[in-house]
């Protein structure tokens, strides 16, 4: 066992030699990295629309960006002292992929991930 914690390898080598090198690994011990999900093509966006009313469903909303969804999320109905929470916890997901979070009205947000940009018409036509 080496200073590292791992085993070192002392197979005699055909020229004679040891291989003593305490980082190698064995080739048979290398496992392939899985492929990432695939996420949607720009061209076919999926919209999911949310209506949160506990904070458990956060995470649910979570899993529809990390797939690469758009959330539409309306909190009209939602307990005052969660919205803050939701938000909060939502901004951070949106962080976390490259995507942006976005407020719509007083009650609505769009969050959206890497692949989606959200912009303003009314500032657009503003810069024209």
């Amino acid at each position: 066992m080496s200073i590292l914690g791992r085993k070192t390898t002392n197979a005699m080598q055909s020229d004679g030699y040891f291989d003593t090198n305490p980082l190698a690994e064995p080739e048979s011990a290398a496992e392939p990295t899985p492929a990432p999900a695939p996420r949607p093509a720009s061209g076919n966006i999926e919209l999911k629309v949310v209506a949160p009313t506990e904070f458990e469903e956060v995470s649910t909303i979570a899993d529809y960006l990390v797939d690469g969804c758009t959330v539409f999320l309306n909190v009209e109905n939602t307990p005052r002292e969660l919205v803050r929470r939701i938000i909060d916890f939502l901004s951070g997901v949106a962080y976390s992929i490259g995507g942006q979070i976005k407020k719509v009205t007083l009650t609505t947000y769009i969050i959206t991930p890497d692949n989606v940009d959200v912009s303003d018409a009314a500032t657009s036509r503003a810069d024209d």
